[in-house]
């Protein structure tokens, strides 16, 4: 108990730093948590990345009037951000949400309909070159001034970022496999580690990280896939995989439309219909492939909103040709 006149020390709450050296201290994120979820939260629980993409826009926002870090008000003034600049952890924020808001765009050209035309696909691999300079930017940053765990996080991110630009751009497979295999070996190391939490998170991002690796060996040869095999990866769920199933579904829409040329007719109730759009004969491929995995040996085990699913996938298909 304090004595009458002892002055009672009082906690202040201050940036979250994992030392008490005021000159250079050394702050924490738990980077995978907190993107994590900030994705499940705002949209990306359904794919929606537009929606991601305006909540980084307003956390943003709300970073730089917090911080005072504006660019002007009438004339635009862009101002850097180096290691001098980070006096506290919401600057490492700062850097994190704009690579977060770039890469959630990109991801957003990548849903349209009928896949990004020439123009937009080469908007969005602009967008997902600004998530690389700002997650390396991130990465950098976090090395001088984040924790040994902050560090490697932000490093594992960098890579990913790395990787998923190399995969979009279909080239340089060897080089996006190194990327990948890095930040996969660090949530190995970190999901050994901390809070339980945070280890089922490292854990699931290393299964979310496997398809990659595993299509980039194939690409280079290291590896013989099979199309069944691709299917099956493409069918796991999670923010990591939608780019890798986008270039899924590229391939296999390249693959029906050499395969439709040869389509030149289909059976119906006894009567034979012939197809003469090139459209209506890759959606009618499609369907069949669909078809399959209603009454393929596996139909069984599918549960109920797995095959209405299909179904919905069927009908669309069908309808759009």
């Amino acid at each position: 108990m304090a004595k009458e006149n002892e002055p009672i020390a009082m906690e202040v709450d201050g940036p979250k730093s994992s030392n008490s050296d005021p000159i250079n201290p050394r702050f924490s994120i738990n980077v995978l948590q907190l993107l994590k979820s900030a994705q499940m939260q705002h949209g990306l629980r359904h794919g929606d990345y537009a929606r991601y993409r305006r909540y980084c826009t307003a956390r943003l926002r709300r970073l730089y009037k917090s911080l005072k870090f504006t660019h002007g008000r009438s004339k635009y003034t862009r101002r850097a951000i180096n290691e001098s600049t980070v006096t506290e952890v919401r600057y490492l924020h700062m850097v994190l949400y704009t690579a977060e808001r770039a890469w959630s765009h990109a991801m957003e050209k990548r849903q349209l309909l009928d896949g990004p035309n020439a123009k937009q696909r080469i908007y969005l691999i602009g967008r997902l070159r600004k998530a690389v300079k700002w997650a390396d930017l991130f990465s950098r940053l976090c090395a001088a001034k984040g924790d040994s765990r902050t560090s490697l996080e932000a490093e594992a991110y960098a890579s990913y970022m790395n990787g998923l630009l190399l995969f979009e751009q279909d080239r340089n497979w060897d080089t996006a496999l190194k990327n990948f295999i890095s930040a996969r070996a660090v949530y190995e190391e970190l999901g050994k580690y901390g809070a339980l939490e945070n280890q089922v998170l490292c854990r699931e991002r290393v299964e979310e990280l496997e398809p990659s690796i595993r299509y980039c060996r194939h690409k280079i040869g290291e590896s013989n896939l099979k199309t069944s095999e691709l299917l099956q990866i493409g069918e796991m769920d999670g923010p990591a995989l939608d780019l890798f199933k986008a270039k899924l579904e590229a391939a296999m829409a390249e693959a029906r439309s050499q395969q439709a040329a040869s389509l030149t007719e289909f059976h119906w109730l006894g009567h034979r219909f012939p197809i003469s759009n090139a459209k209506t004969r890759v959606a009618i491929l499609k369907a069949q492939e669909l078809e399959k995995d209603l009454h393929g040996p596996a139909a069984d085990s599918l549960p109920a909103e797995k095959k209405l699913a299909v179904f919905d996938k069927n009908f669309y298909s069908i309808s759009r040709g």
